[in-house]
């Protein structure tokens, strides 16, 4: 999330899941602003995951790293400064490039940043 603002807005289909990777131990990188828009789907199911909404996250998988986006879903989304600077961290981290370690417990410990719907 470097070089990202601590909030910014995003147009995207928002997803839900059924719970936060954070429980894995995973490193949650971005999520969403729920009071920013309204988590109902079809039929009017309740979407809501509450404060810990992630939308984008990283984990170590023995030496290789796995980062998830839910975003990309618009071809417009690749000309926000704010996802192409997120792309261009998140591929030097997994080139080791930039970034934590895998093994330090650091780098599960980064605030994530916090996107909004417009």
């Amino acid at each position: 999330t470097a070089g990202l603002p601590a909030t910014w807005q995003h147009l995207e289909e928002l997803y839900s899941f059924e719970k936060s990777p954070r429980a894995k131990g995973y490193g949650i990188l971005i999520t969403v602003d729920e009071k920013s828009y309204k988590p109902v789907g079809m039929f009017g199911k309740d979407l809501a995951m509450g404060a810990d909404h992630p939308m984008v996250w990283w984990h170590c998988v023995e030496k290789g790293r796995a980062l998830y986006s839910a975003f990309g879903h618009r071809a417009d989304a690749y000309a926000a400064p704010e996802y192409r600077a997120l792309l261009t961290n998140a591929a030097g981290w997994a080139m080791r490039q930039q970034g934590s370690q895998c093994d330090t417990p650091e780098a599960a410990s980064v605030p994530p940043t916090t996107t909004t719907a417009p």
